[in-house]
């Protein structure tokens, strides 16, 4: 380890919470109202590390972790948990006038905000709880039967993959096509596509960008090889909304399920769920309440009944707050602390980077192995030196790191540093 990194790891943590970040959570909830947040719009279309301090303070986060796991569960900025209190405190005082009336009609604004992030129409969103419930609704509304085939990934998120699997009890081929790891050519995967598909292929169900390696799957070239044999092109992107500007209309899928609780930074339990128009005769929903079902727009995959109206509605607040920091801005963070990341990973000897170094072909996760060090007892290792909020990937042996728009390139290098540590 080198002299600078050694020192960093003893003043690290201590570095890291004197910077002005907000304090701990709990007296946080206890008073929100009171905690003066920065004017985000006063910075204009600044971009530099003054600005993303601000952005920064706006974050719950104790100045004694390093969270690091954004791809998990993204940590709610206080605007949006102001906005969630709020609204829970105005159901509470008159919940069922409240909840069908004046904020129920507000749900149509969340949608509206939703479709144009994702560059659709609201007739065409659902607004759901997660990715799981998403790709669970395409997958069971679509009617297989035994003897049909679905093509997926070997990189399928367990909630994504779980509605496959239980369909595949019932007789269905699952076909799984493996992502090549680096320095495997992309070509390989299409070409592994392409030869998978057969005359019982239904669906291609593909992750936008795989959880476990970070790849960015080139889904355009999916989509057209797709529409060549009148598949439907089914997709997970639990991970890109938020973390990179998303435009469905060209990406050409016809369902696209999403978590906003990951880099939309929205409360835990909201989603979307895009279906295309063209499908949605096809697509069955999977809850039955009154007559909402026999709607033709998406609306029909988010009629559960009875919600918790807080929490969608404040997904809405989570939007405008994406929405004032701007995709483009918050895509060039994410990347600048990516690029520091792994520049650094690249000078440590025994480290394997599973994510692709080139440009465009990843996210904001980066996968990394240690040669030698199995990556529960790195974990371990690592726990010891700074509480690190990581992911681990057991499928490969590795170790995830998701980089924020909240984090800092500090932080960063305190990670940087007690890996150098425990492979020397």
């Amino acid at each position: 380890m080198t002299a600078s990194r050694r020192s960093l790891l003893r003043w690290g943590l201590q570095s890291v919470a004197a910077l002005p970040l907000t304090r701990r959570l709990s007296p946080l909830l206890a008073a929100l109202p009171e905690i003066p947040l920065p004017d985000l719009a006063s910075f204009k279309d600044r971009d530099d590390e003054e600005f993303w301090q601000a952005v920064r303070r706006c974050f719950p986060l104790d100045p004694q972790v390093v969270y690091l796991n954004n791809g998990s569960l993204g940590p709610t900025p206080l605007p949006v948990l102001r906005s969630l209190a709020d609204l829970t405190r105005e159901i509470a005082s008159d919940p069922s006038e409240k909840m069908w009336g004046p904020l129920g009609n507000r749900l149509e604004e969340v949608r509206g905000k939703a479709a144009a992030l994702l560059g659709v129409a609201p007739d065409d969103v659902a607004l759901t709880r997660n990715t799981t419930e998403g790709i669970s609704t395409v997958g069971l509304g679509l009617g297989l039967t035994p003897g049909d085939e679905v093509i997926t990934t070997d990189q399928e998120h367990p909630g994504g993959a779980g509605v496959w699997q239980f369909l595949e009890g019932r007789g269905v081929r699952r076909v799984t096509v493996p992502v090549p790891l680096p320095p495997a050519p992309w070509e390989s995967f299409l070409e592994k596509l392409e030869a998978a598909l057969t005359a019982r292929t239904r669906v291609l169900a593909l992750p936008h960008l795989t959880f476990g390696s970070g790849h960015l799957l080139p889904l355009r070239e999916a989509a057209t090889l797709a529409k060549q044999h009148r598949l439907p092109l089914c997709v997970d992107g639990a991970h890109p909304p938020g973390m990179l500007p998303v435009d469905l209309q060209s990406l050409g899928c016809a369902t696209y399920a999403s978590s906003s609780h990951k880099w939309l930074l929205s409360p835990p339990g909201t989603g979307t769920l895009f279906v295309a128009a063209e499908i949605r005769e096809r697509l069955a929903p999977r809850v039955f309440t009154g007559t909402g079902f026999t709607g033709k727009t998406a609306r029909r995959y988010d009629d559960f009944g009875t919600r918790n109206l807080a929490e969608v509605l404040a997904q809405g607040a989570a939007l405008d707050f994406h929405r004032a920091i701007g995709p483009e801005r918050a895509w060039r963070r994410i990347q600048l602390l990516t690029g520091h990341l792994r520049k650094g990973l690249q000078s440590i000897p025994r480290v394997r980077i599973l994510t692709p170094l080139e440009s465009g072909r990843s996210g904001g996760l980066t996968t990394f192995a240690l040669k030698g060090i199995p990556h529960d007892r790195a974990l371990e290792l690592l726990g010891k030196e700074a509480h690190f909020v990581l992911r681990a990937i057991p499928e490969l042996d590795a170790i995830r790191v998701s980089t924020g728009i909240y984090n800092l390139p500090e932080e960063l290098d305190l990670l940087l540093s007690a890996v150098e540590g425990i492979v020397a």
